[in-house]
């Protein structure tokens, strides 16, 4: 895709040059040279010849010094441009190369640019042929109306026809092409561009990345959304002028086609996790229950209350993953419903402590509380914001930093006017700034090798951030990486 993008940007920047070149033409000579400097972009053109062809006659008008084909050897070549009236590139031999190019205007045969190129690297291309056939045809206009320029002196009118035509060229793209000036007024806009018709904020861009492609003296491309509408923005400086040409594409259905296959992806990886986060415990149960079913006689109540215990805990997290499910199912059908009531916010925080104490102990980590003395009353769901505060301490614990000597999670509590804010800081890992704004999506998780080691169902911050949603406030979170992260809500306080 760069690659057409870079070729469009030289083919629009060649023929902008070239009709450039033709507007000052007075006559053949001068066409012959506007043709020599733009084709020397492409070959080093150490001489050439131009020749009219009028009342079936060739008549020389140019000859650099040191053509090295003779008059008699040229009548070959004559007879070929007069034959294909189309560009061509000719061998002369092993090194050597003749480049021809005809003007033409309808059919018919008016001069011909005759090339001498030493040695040929890139070869005769079929961008080259396209590109030369647009010289062909341009040329062919402009001698054309030189001829009617000499009867009726009307420059203005060759100027026109060109301007028609590159308007014509540039309303057949498919994108939205402007032109705008140093000072960052438009001068041209296609058709494409006009259809697209960009609203404030996206033509302030356009303006922005103008500007920037000025003050660095190089092509910009961006992507950027507005209001939903994703737009690919490239620009280029047009050579030998004080413009700036701009491409504008709507690229929203290629972002969407791309979003949509992330979300699948994504899903995808939530049933091969949940698969696996389902089969861990069912397997402990199973193992734990055949074990007991065939031994019982012979084990001691010590061993048997050790197994017990284990089958216990694993069907206690199974319930943990099947009430995450069903939170999921509700929060889709946004029947989240909240049982709201006033309770000790300290307790319910030193609870959610205790309840991930076998998780910090196996981690090593230290869980501080930073709580006031006396008793602090909410307004919420008990039972939901302790599920909450549960998964962001959990979630501290599980991405804690292995190589660090001390891990540390610190859950504190500050009151403000009628709000308390919650807020669990850990020093591990850390999250990319480019990762921040979607770690609270459905199904994701961070994508790095902790995803695979790290046990979880891509569920847990995404309830969380409904359940907060659904009391009337946010969830937020900081994060650096390598410094940790804080994850911090609001709740109301207890009316007295």
């Amino acid at each position: 895709m760069e690659e057409t993008s870079n070729s469009i940007n030289r083919f629009l920047i060649t023929i902008a040059s070239f009709a450039r070149e033709l507007n000052t033409a007075k006559n053949t000579v001068d066409i012959s040279k506007a043709i020599e400097k733009v084709m020397g972009r492409f070959f080093s053109i150490e001489s050439s010849l131009t020749a009219m062809y009028k009342d079936d006659e060739w008549q020389v008008i140019r000859l650099d010094d040191g053509f090295p084909i003779s008059e008699t050897d040229m009548e070959n070549y004559y007879s070929l441009a007069l034959e294909r009236k189309s560009p061509s590139f000719f061998p002369l031999n092993d090194s050597d190369y003749l480049v021809i190019l005809p003007s033409v205007k309808s059919g018919r045969l008016l001069s011909t640019f005759f090339g001498y190129v030493g040695e040929n690297e890139k070869g005769f291309t079929q961008e080259f042929e396209t590109m030369f056939g647009f010289f062909s045809f341009y040329s062919g206009i402009v001698l054309e109306n030189l001829d009617l320029l000499n009867e009726v002196k009307d420059a203005a009118k060759v100027q026109e026809q060109l301007r028609v035509y590159f308007e014509m060229m540039l309303n057949s793209l498919d994108e939205g092409i402007c032109v705008l000036d140093s000072s960052g007024e438009f001068v041209f806009k296609n058709k494409k561009y006009r259809e697209i018709d960009p609203g404030d904020a996206v033509v302030e861009q356009i303006k922005r990345i103008s500007a920037e492609t000025f003050a660095q003296n190089t092509g910009q491309a961006v992507e950027m959304e507005f209001d939903g509408v994703f737009y690919s923005f490239n620009s280029v400086i047009l050579t030998d002028d004080d413009q700036v040409l701009l491409r504008l594409e709507d690229i929203t259905n290629t972002k969407e086609l791309e979003r949509m296959k992330k979300i699948d992806q994504m899903k995808t990886e939530f049933i091969a996790n949940i698969s696996h986060e389902l089969r861990t415990p069912l397997s402990a149960i199973k193992a734990y229950s055949e074990t007991i079913n065939d031994s019982v006689e012979s084990l001691d109540p010590a061993t048997l209350k050790e197994f017990m215990g284990t089958i216990i805990d694993q069907s206690d997290h199974l319930t943990f993953l099947l009430d995450q499910l069903l939170d999921f199912s509700r929060m889709e059908r946004k029947d989240l419903n909240l049982e709201k009531s006033n309770f000790n916010i300290i307790e319910l925080i030193k609870k959610a402590k205790e309840s991930n104490k076998e998780k910090y102990e196996q981690h090593s980590v230290e869980i501080e509380l930073k709580l006031p003395e006396e008793a602090v009353m909410v307004n919420a769901d008990e039972k939901r914001i302790k599920q909450v505060l549960i998964n962001l301490i959990s979630n501290a614990v599980k991405y804690s930093n292995k190589e660090m000597d001390e891990k540390k999670v610190v859950v504190s509590l500050e009151t403000e006017g009628d709000e308390v804010t919650i807020a669990v800081k850990d020093n591990g890992l850390g999250i990319e700034e480019s990762e921040l704004d979607k770690i609270f999506n459905k199904f994701y998780r961070i994508d790095s090798s902790l995803t695979y080691e790290v046990e979880g169902t891509g569920l847990g911050l995404a309830i969380c951030r409904e359940i907060i949603h659904e009391h009337g406030k946010e969830i937020t979170v900081e994060s650096s990486p390598g410094e940790g992260s804080v994850f911090s809500f609001k709740l109301d306080k207890a009316g007295d």
